[in-house]
């Protein structure tokens, strides 16, 4: 079965945690909590073929790398929230 690549998961952790640095990630963290549009569309339109994929079984956990591990599970379980936000399967 097939894993999130070196790319996708670089891509999912710098877009979901932004830079290293305290400014940027407080910044970040009050997107998730928040009803955004533009930060929805934005997730939609770089990461729903992930999340579709992953919905389907086409994507294992890597649970041998850490960072992979961690993109995997913002894949399936925070993305989706702001995907199908209204929704019950935003859960």
């Amino acid at each position: 079965m097939a894993k999130l690549t070196t790319e996708q998961v670089d891509a999912v952790l710098q877009f979901w945690f932004g830079g290293v640095d305290d400014a940027s990630l407080s910044t970040r963290r009050s997107a998730w909590f928040a009803k955004d549009e533009v930060f929805d569309a934005a997730i939609r339109r770089h990461f729903f073929d992930n999340w579709q994929r992953l919905h389907a079984g086409e994507l294992a956990i890597d649970a041998e790398d850490a960072r992979a591990a961690l993109a995997w599970l913002i894949v399936a379980d925070q993305f989706p929230r702001n995907l199908f936000r209204g929704e019950g399967r935003a859960f």
